[in-house]
């Protein structure tokens, strides 16, 4: 049985000196919230100057991005500097609201993440009805929705990456001895995640790699074979309005 007494707020404090690890933790939290930071201002700016995100999807993604900024700016601006300096007076309600500011921040992301995905299967499924279903007062509504819950709710919808991050947590917490990888899974997943998102959107959507690196459009045909085997003209449907 342990008999020390325990002491409110000291789960929060640091052990007022910084080991390497702690150094080399923090310097890779910082670093990491950095590349997050700039890569969520890029999408932003990506979605401001392309046309083909001035829709439901693009408002939808900033909604999305500013969740994820505002937990990338809690590792950057408190969890990397905090770790390297190991102060031993930091306030216990700031620990505990940055805590909680964070994982507000991370729960509206991922619930803004499952109405993307319907957004997409909409887009898919269903064009012709596209900009009824999405128009401006039920995105505007689900974004005051998503907000309200966050600012209620930290429970977090878990896809395929934030599976393998909690896995990681379960497999390295209380370990004597860990690594810097394992410290970096367990600790920093959620803004590795993040990186994961911005690079998923700026390589992969062909108009933002023409954006950014000045690759020319391809070529491609409207014209398609019907299912008699004549040609048609018709242009498929697109949830981009443009302006006549």
């Amino acid at each position: 049985m342990n008999n020390t007494t325990f002491v409110y707020g000291s789960e929060v404090q640091g052990r007022g000196y910084a080991t390497d690890m702690d150094i080399a933790f923090g310097i890779v939290t910082t670093l990491i919230g950095i590349t997050a930071c700039t890569g969520g201002v890029l999408n932003l700016y990506l979605i401001k100057n392309l046309k083909a995100f001035h829709n439901a999807f693009g408002f939808f993604w900033v909604v999305r991005t500013i969740g994820e900024l505002g937990t990338d700016l809690t590792f950057l601006l408190y969890t990397g500097p905090v770790t390297v300096l190991q102060p031993t007076n930091i306030p216990p309600a700031l620990g505990i609201f940055v805590y909680h500011l964070s994982y507000t921040f991370a729960y509206m992301q991922c619930l803004m993440n499952l109405i993307i995905a319907w957004n997409r299967f909409v887009a898919v499924w269903f064009p012709m009805n596209y900009l009824r279903v999405f128009n401006a007062k039920l995105c505007g509504g689900v974004a005051i929705y998503v907000c309200c819950q966050a600012c209620i709710v930290t429970t977090l919808f878990f896809n395929i990456l934030m599976t393998i991050v909690l896995l990681s947590i379960i497999l390295c917490n209380n370990q004597k001895d860990l690594g810097l990888l394992s410290i970096v899974l367990s600790y920093d997943g959620l803004i590795l995640i993040y990186c994961f998102n911005t690079g998923s959107m700026v390589l992969c959507n062909p108009e933002c790699r023409r954006f950014l690196f000045g690759t020319r459009k391809g070529a491609v045909s409207n014209t398609y074979a019907t299912g008699t085997g004549a040609a048609s003209n018709t242009a498929a449907p697109s949830d981009t309005k443009h302006e006549d």
